[in-house]
């Protein structure tokens, strides 16, 4: 089981025994680029790699979103290209000809 306390600690349950794990503040963008410059070349490279993977991952998981509703067989979800644009907030004159 795991739950945060009030005490900003996050409580976990494992096999039976409880113990805690200190939560802390969300850092600022600022921040991080400050820190990122001050790794060496190998430790910024993993942290590229990491990151570059973090975006594949995302970008997986929405390309195979966009493919299920792709492919949805029941009309009654689809949505017109009118509306489509409404959604997406496009004005007529914005549309390719």
């Amino acid at each position: 089981m795991v739950c945060w306390s009030r005490s900003r600690h996050l409580r976990i349950s494992c096999c039976g025994l409880p113990f805690s794990v200190a939560r802390f503040p969300p850092i600022s963008l600022e921040v991080i680029q400050q820190e990122i410059t001050t790794l060496d070349e190998t430790t910024l490279r993993r942290l590229i790699a990491y990151a570059v993977v973090l975006q594949d991952r995302k970008a997986g998981q929405t390309a195979a979103t966009l493919a299920r509703k792709l492919d949805d067989p029941d009309p009654s979800r689809w949505v017109s290209l009118e509306e489509l644009d409404r959604r997406l907030g496009l004005r007529p004159d914005e549309l390719a000809p």
